[in-house]
């Protein structure tokens, strides 16, 4: 399949949108919560745009991209470069050739295995972490974040769907 080049310029931004959505993402990701608790959690918002986007719409949304996010998220909240970047590209490899399969179930399919995606890249970030630091961080705070994390899903896929519709279709060349 031969895909046709945009044409225009509001074309190539409105095809540039899940990078956009996850910059946005890795902005409020980074960003310290307002909030007197110290151990204050929220969700992992990155992880949620990475697996909408790598479902739906997987050449907008590509490993590169995926990588300078997580390597962007991983620079602004001081983690080790490149720890959020592989956790997250495991999210595109777990999707992989399910892709195609997995876009067309319902949502409750959808919403659990974006659970599944999500636990995944959690606990593969603690373990990166605690190896890294050589430090045994507490599980409690990922349990929480996770929990908030696959919560959030139903919302964000819902508004990530109002911005997809905004994104021009991909045209075939006939034949193909």
């Amino acid at each position: 399949m031969i895909e046709t080049r945009p044409r225009t310029l509001g074309s190539l931004l409105r095809r540039s949108l899940p990078a956009v959505t996850g910059l946005v993402a890795v902005i409020a990701d980074a960003l310290p919560l307002p909030s007197p608790a110290p151990d204050a959690v929220a969700p992992f918002l990155l992880v949620i745009v990475v697996f909408y986007w790598s479902l739906h719409t997987p050449q907008l949304m590509s490993p590169l991209v995926i990588f300078l996010l997580g390597l962007l998220f991983d620079a602004l909240v001081g983690g080790p470069l490149g720890l959020t970047a592989f956790a997250l590209l495991l999210v595109r490899a777990l999707l992989g050739a399910r892709q195609r399969g997995l876009v067309a179930q319902p949502g409750p399919v959808l919403w659990a295995s974006f659970a599944i995606a999500a636990a995944a890249v959690e606990v593969l970030r603690w373990l990166l972490a605690t190896l890294y630091w050589l430090h045994p961080f507490r599980f409690e705070p990922l349990a929480a974040e996770l929990a908030l994390t696959v919560l959030a899903y139903p919302l964000l896929a819902w508004s990530l769907a109002k911005v997809r519709t905004m994104i021009p279709r991909t045209r075939h060349v006939p034949g193909d």
